[in-house]
């Protein structure tokens, strides 16, 4: 059944700036891939698009359009759509934004990013007024987005099961954290070079085995697998926005020979580097070697919503 998108979004649509609406940000995207990252806000993912992959450390989980996820502060996740039209409304909350009505918030976690029979109505629901609200920016409207977010986190906490964290649990989070960050900007300080674990293993002062057993916890792939997909994704980013010559993207993105590069296309796209360059020509998604997304403009999402509904 097709909902009158009228009841829930006005005529004129703005999108704004993370800061007009403190400690609240929420972004429109039509996102096919996000790398493993973290960041200190809650993040409610609302997928309105093609059937999405959401890896959080050793899980990775398929959802279909109309299903939402939650995750942590600090809590390392992944995006991969399955199909050619993604889009989705993410809503980052820093726990800041709740601290005046309870102290406890910023020791909150959520025990699961999903519920597998939860019916999610009245979350979808809201979310899609509080979109009215924080991009139609009528007169008064953060006082209406406040309640809006009020009421969706009060949702989440009556049917999500959390718990409050110890300092002791708050402690091994933080290092934890810490560590993963430290591990990614190593990695992509360094893929471009002859990289080992072992290496990184010195650097962290860890033994070899607890470090590869961390990384493929926490980041759902061995070392050499994650430096495998910096060096590919660097690669086609290059390729696509750049001029260089396909040596010059081999030595940059730390593959010996051009042989590793062009195996690793026709593995992942059945075509060599110089036929996905000529593919790519038109392709107006907004990449990074991080990402392949394409922000909304207000215009885009008010179409993009009307088509849903």
């Amino acid at each position: 059944m097709r909902r009158d998108w009228r009841g829930y979004m006005s005529n004129e649509f703005e999108v704004i700036q993370p800061d007009n609406i403190r400690y609240i940000n929420m972004i429109f995207n039509k996102i096919q891939y996000r790398s493993p990252h973290m960041h200190r806000e809650f993040e409610l993912v609302y997928n309105l698009g093609c059937d999405a992959v959401y890896h959080v450390g050793s899980v990775s989980k398929r959802f279909e359009s109309g299903t939402f996820v939650i995750f942590n502060p600090n809590q390392v996740h992944e995006i991969v759509s399955v199909g050619p039209d993604p889009f989705m409304i993410c809503l980052q909350i820093a726990p800041e934004f709740f601290e005046n009505i309870n102290s406890d918030i910023s020791f909150l976690e959520f025990d699961s990013f999903y519920l597998p029979t939860y019916e999610n109505n009245n979350v979808s629901e809201l979310i899609l007024k509080l979109s009215d609200s924080y991009l139609s920016q009528n007169k008064n409207y953060t006082f209406e987005c406040a309640s809006y977010i009020y009421q969706i986190f009060k949702e989440l906490l009556d049917v999500f099961p959390y718990h409050i964290s110890t300092a002791s649990e708050r402690k091994n989070n933080e290092e934890k954290a810490l560590r993963l960050k430290r591990i990614i900007k190593y990695a992509k300080n360094h893929y471009m070079e002859k990289i080992s674990l072992q290496t990184l293993a010195k650097e962290e002062n860890l033994s070899l085995t607890y470090l590869s057993r961390f990384i493929k916890d926490n980041l759902n792939r061995s070392f050499q697998e994650y430096i495998g997909e910096l060096r590919y994704n660097q690669a086609k980013y290059l390729i696509k926005h750049t001029n260089k010559n396909l040596m010059e993207i081999c030595q940059e993105c730390g593959y010996s020979d051009y042989r590793y590069l062009y195996q690793v296309f026709m593995k992942n796209y059945h075509c060599s580097p110089k036929q996905y360059r000529n593919m790519s020509v038109g392709d107006g998604t907004v990449s990074s070697p991080d990402s392949i997304e394409t922000k909304l403009s207000k215009k885009e999402a008010l179409e993009m919503m009307k088509s849903r509904f």
